[in-house]
């Protein structure tokens, strides 16, 4: 069985209709995913849908590039979303500069709170951390470590998604107890750096993931997104492991079952 531990499933994402993409999927062996929350909406969307299919997993929190929309930071209405049995994480939280970094202050506390949050309901944390465009101007994994250390994330755990990082911000991740998830980028020509870091992280400490409907990996990149292609992720890494895709695919199957509890 393959797990897509990472994904965004809104129906505009998918004109023919989320039955057909999860029939795709099915027929590609990904019999479980992870819908992933971005503000309320997005969240309370992401709860509706696992409910309704059992491979549906949720994850509900606040993106930093939604806080800026999100005045009065995390709702009450937000956190009454992760009482529901199908909700696995709080997420996808974190920090991003690539945009813009006037809101970084904000962003670093609605981080540290969701932590907080993330604790006191005993659900990991699912990490999004993206650099500004000149990593001079604000190392967003250097800033997303510290917050993490200083909040003992160990004490809820968590991944940090869709990890571009090199083998040194890994190894500072993994020192905190949280796994490393690798998203079609694995699959990409220029992603030689990430494949070495890849072949360091120990196996009972990876996830693997699409970010759909983003990032899709070779030979579907150019086009939207599902969780069905989260089996080239899985084909890439097992071939940079050099051991078989069933092997792989159980030890990632194990993960996922640890993390979120399943």
């Amino acid at each position: 069985m393959l797990i897509d531990s990472h994904c965004h499933l809104d129906s505009e994402y998918f004109p023919d209709g989320l039955a057909r993409m999860l029939e795709t999927a099915s027929a590609n062996n990904v019999r479980r995913m992870l819908y992933v929350g971005c503000n309320y909406e997005s969240s309370l969307n992401a709860v509706l849908r696992a409910e309704e299919h059992e491979e549906i997993y949720s994850a509900v929190g606040l993106h930093p590039e939604e806080i800026s929309k999100m005045p009065h930071g995390i709702t009450d209405e937000l956190k009454s979303l992760a009482q529901n049995n199908k909700i696995v994480a709080i997420g996808e939280i974190g920090i991003d500069y690539y945009w813009d970094m006037k809101n970084c202050c904000l962003q670093k506390k609605t981080f540290a709170e969701q932590i907080e949050w993330a604790k006191a309901v005993n659900k990991p944390v699912i990490v999004h951390v993206r650099d500004a465009k000149n990593k001079a101007d604000g190392d967003a994994m250097k800033d997303a470590l510290e917050i993490l250390n200083a909040h003992n994330v160990e004490k809820c755990g968590g991944v940090i998604h869709c990890f571009g990082g090199n083998p040194d911000e890994a190894a500072q991740a993994l020192s905190l107890g949280l796994y490393i998830s690798f998203s079609g980028i694995i699959t990409f020509k220029n992603s030689g750096d990430l494949r070495k870091t890849a072949e360091q992280i120990p196996i009972d400490r990876i996830l693997c993931e699409t970010d759909s409907p983003y990032l899709a990996p070779v030979p579907y990149r150019g086009k939207s997104n599902q969780p069905a292609y989260v089996a080239e992720v899985y084909k890439c890494l097992a071939e940079i492991r050099n051991i078989s895709l069933d092997k792989f695919s159980s030890a990632v199957e194990e993960n996922c079952k640890r993390l979120f509890k399943w």
